[in-house]
């Protein structure tokens, strides 16, 4: 069953369109990420999805049942929403905590057990008599993720959870993510690309307010320049790609790279292939699913990210600090 379905929906903001999702899912019991620039529309997204703000035209469903934006309250018992920077009623982190759950049928002592059973969880328990509003940037994030998750909803919306905190609090705030029930249904939003691969069962990318076709891992400022069966696009240390398509002299674009369609050698392959550059490789992680991501860095202001398979990467043998080639074909690219 879908948990999360939007059709044809769009929002603008003084005349200028800042979402435009022709159609978008999200299966139950799944952890999607929301990834995206600031400004791509994650936030407006999120609160359309919370049902806390409402699409200029288009349709929001919940478990495959459309909204009533003028009477959306049946639906948002179902969700819990959590701001980039949440909001706390005044007095203890206690009575915030009771105050979620003043529309739950709980006894006194079910009621109790739950709420210490989320504090320890987010490692805040010995908070529970303090003010929220004395909290450190992380504390007030773990504070914020309890009170949500008290309410046990089937639906849970984080605004860019990981934010503005420490280390210790995102390892927390992560460990909880990531071992929610199968039942529950995650949407987050983040910039830190290997926290959403760790997480997510699946990666959105907004761009412009759009869905993109891939994750916006590699991009470039890149100028074009003619050349005699294309372009020739070039960073400001002068690396350069060919690009076959219609583009105009000497202007400037962003340039993304599907790090899936990068392919990594030893040494340098002679094909077909148009765009092979050398680099030393920076960075090698694993973001699961018996998937790798390699950095290689092949000019100050061109370092290119492939997504290898982990077998790939043992047959490479390949480590940190190796000189490598980077590959990639000319149709990989999207220009913006």
């Amino acid at each position: 069953m879908k948990a999360f379905e939007a059709r044809d929906i769009r929002r603008s903001y003084n005349g200028r369109i800042v979402l435009d999702i022709p159609e978008l899912s999200v299966e139950q019991g799944t952890c999607v990420a929301l990834v995206g620039p600031n400004g791509s529309g994650k936030t407006t997204l999120l609160e359309i999805l919370a049902l806390l703000g409402r699409p200029d035209r288009g349709e929001v469903l919940i478990n495959e049942k459309a909204v009533d934006f003028g009477r959306p309250e049946t639906h948002r018992r179902k969700i819990s929403f959590v701001a980039q920077e949440p909001y706390f009623f005044s007095g203890s982190l206690l009575r915030n905590m009771n105050f979620a759950l003043a529309g739950d049928r709980l006894n006194g002592s079910d009621r109790t057990q739950r709420v210490g059973k989320y504090l320890s969880m987010l490692g805040i328990l010995e908070f529970s008599n303090r003010s929220p509003r004395t909290f450190s940037s992380g504390e007030g994030k773990r504070a914020a993720i309890a009170r949500t998750l008290c309410r046990e909803s089937e639906l849970i919306i984080l605004d860019e959870p990981f934010t503005h905190i420490d280390g210790s609090s995102a390892a927390i705030l992560e460990e909880v993510i990531g071992n929610l029930p199968d039942d529950r249904t995650v949407i987050f939003s983040t910039h830190e690309l290997a926290r959403a691969y760790r997480l997510a069962d699946r990666i959105i990318t907004l761009q412009d307010g759009r869905i993109f076709p891939w994750t916006l891992e590699n991009m470039f400022r890149m100028t074009a320049y003619k050349v005699e069966d294309g372009f020739e696009l070039r960073t400001g240390s002068g690396a350069s790609i060919y690009y076959p398509g219609d583009l105009s002299d000497r202007c400037s674009y962003v340039v993304s790279l599907n790090p899936s369609e990068v392919f990594v050698s030893k040494d340098r392959i002679v094909s077909s292939v148009r765009n092979s550059y050398s680099g030393v490789i920076t960075k090698i992680e694993s973001s699961g699913k018996r998937t790798v991501h390699v950095s290689v860095e092949c000019r100050k202001d061109f370092s290119v990210r492939a997504a290898l398979t982990e077998r790939s990467v043992r047959e490479l043998g390949c480590n940190v600090g190796d000189t490598v080639w980077v590959h990639f074909k000319s149709t990989a690219m999207h220009v913006h």
